[in-house]
């Protein structure tokens, strides 16, 4: 691929490249205070257009990915032996980390080393369909830009994309949709004579009783990097809307955020939600069999209960996700997605479509 600046005869425009921004919806949302904010970026009017290099199905592909999605890798690899692939781990994004972003500023001063597949997080897609720089081809290819069947893009669940999505045009897949659910101890439940809930008013009730009956016990956590995704934007609180290509709306003082504020600041008060992380260190040990309930995403099953709490079997269930009492009988497709992450290529690739 060429810019207005350089040949770029050494970046391999990977197609595969554009379809590794991944789907995490991380964003900050501050749980002390309330404030609102318009945020605009500017946005890129002179970038060069899309135009991938020549292809080549010999040519070798460097996908990074993080820990987690690296065993998946490593088992295409093996099943597909023909494909040239050098495996790359970085930290995925993980923590708000740019890594990623710092790398590829850096690839496009060298004019080489950029990645062809990347695992990433969501909030990687607004920079990487932009230029770093005037005149230089942005990060990530578009994928409904005749790189991706329109009909698999068409596949995914309807909303799905929207994080992958930016001006117009797609960048990236997702690799999973992990749903965020009210996963719950049924053993103990059961023990205790609770109702599992199914409105935040119950969850917040129930909560408080929990504190008063069986102090140490826990109904949730704030202190984990997907916690506002997991109240908060299931909660119906704008905190992160995109209501522009370039413009993102924060809204803290709407009602619909602080009155999940106001429900967090009274479980924490009680006790009865930790400030400290699921996944930060020692709170396994500690608190980890304490944990009656968990608002959270559907992967906490594997990653949390069984490999991080050791939690015997058959002890843990999961509910649909809450919804306020007054939207109690509406669909329950409103529950916010988190950590879905997606492969996302870039137009430096000589070898298209891989996944």
């Amino acid at each position: 691929m060429e810019s207005s600046r350089s040949t770029r005869s050494g970046r391999r425009h990977s197609l595969l490249r554009a379809a590794a921004v991944t789907l995490s919806l991380a964003t900050a949302a501050a749980l002390a205070g309330c404030a609102s904010a318009d945020t605009t970026t500017p946005s890129s009017s002179h970038q060069s257009a899309f135009k991938p290099v020549a292809q080549k199905a010999s040519s070798q592909i460097t996908v990074w990915a993080d820990s987690t999605r690296l065993p998946s890798v490593q088992a295409y690899q093996k099943a597909h032996p023909d494909v040239k692939m050098k495996i790359v781990t970085y930290d995925g994004g993980a923590d708000g980390s740019t890594y990623l972003q710092s790398k590829v500023q850096l690839f496009d001063r060298t004019g080489s080393g950029w990645p062809d597949v990347v695992f990433g997080t969501p909030t990687d897609v607004t920079w990487a369909s932009q230029a770093t720089k005037p005149g230089a081809q942005p990060f990530a290819a578009p994928l409904d830009d005749k790189l991706v069947p329109q009909s698999t893009l068409d596949g995914f669940a309807k909303g799905s994309l929207t994080p992958c999505q930016f001006g117009g045009h797609t960048y990236c897949m997702r690799n999973d949709i992990a749903q965020v659910v009210l996963w719950y101890n049924k053993s103990l439940m059961d023990q205790w004579g609770y109702q599992v809930p199914t409105t935040w008013q119950e969850y917040e009730a129930l909560g408080t009783k929990v504190a008063k009956e069986h102090p140490g016990y826990l109904v949730g956590s704030v202190g984990d990097t997907n916690s506002h995704e997991s109240y908060f934007w299931s909660g119906q609180c704008p905190a992160f809307s995109l209501t522009k290509p370039d413009t993102l709306r924060t809204d803290l003082q709407d009602p619909k955020c602080t009155r999940m504020a106001t429900l967090l600041d009274h479980l924490i008060s009680a006790k009865a939600v930790a400030t400290q992380g699921f996944f930060s260190q020692g709170f396994a040990k500690d608190s980890g069999s304490k944990v009656l309930m968990a608002y959270g995403p559907s992967w906490y099953g594997q990653y949390l209960f069984k490999a991080g709490f050791k939690t015997p079997a058959k002890q843990i269930a999961a509910a649909p996700p809450l919804t306020w009492q007054e939207r109690a009988r509406l669909p329950r497709a409103t529950s916010a997605a988190v950590c879905g992450w997606c492969p996302r290529t870039a137009p430096t690739s000589r070898r298209p479509r891989i996944w």
